[in-house]
């Protein structure tokens, strides 16, 4: 099992994503190397890296996400915006999503993520296995980033809800 570097009031936030993701994580040989904690624990930043791609889990506001880039991504000490390509960064759901043709954050799932009928982590690590290599394919060290002017359009025009 990876061993978590100190996330400090993140903790319980980090353990919730590497129990859902650690068959992926396992598999894959990502492995955690920084966490940051900010506002007490309600702002958290975890990321992992192979030498494929590197991988953040945040939190931010009370909502969970995660971010893929390329394995030598630098760790956003003060959290990632979220928005696509920002520091490298990509949302993984934004990515499926683009690649799939299909929403996946649909109203009724994000009410079941509002209400705790659904854990966000949960969910998404088991629409990751599907995915997982080839996203990080889009990431791999020498691959052109030919993509990233089309998923630019696409990201801009995505709505949730």
């Amino acid at each position: 099992m990876t061993v978590l570097p100190d996330c400090g009031d993140c903790t319980p936030f980090a353990e919730s994503a590497r129990r859902a993701y650690q068959p992926l994580l396992t598999r894959y040989g990502f492995e955690a190397v920084d966490c940051s904690s900010d506002r007490g624990g309600r702002e958290c930043a975890l990321m992992y890296r192979n030498g494929q791609a590197a991988l953040l889990f945040i939190l931010a506001d009370s909502a969970e996400g995660t971010g893929i880039s390329q394995s030598d991504a630098v760790f956003p000490d003060n959290g990632w915006s979220g928005v696509d390509g920002a520091d490298g960064w990509y949302s993984a759901i934004g990515l499926i999503e683009y690649l799939s043709g299909k929403k996946l954050m649909t109203r009724k799932l994000m009410d079941q993520l509002m209400r705790g009928q659904v854990d966000y982590f949960t969910w998404e690590a088991a629409l990751m296995h599907d995915w997982i290599e080839r996203l990080m394919a889009l990431f791999a060290p020498g691959q052109p980033r030919t993509w990233q002017d089309d998923f630019a359009k696409y990201a801009r025009t995505r709505h949730y809800g």
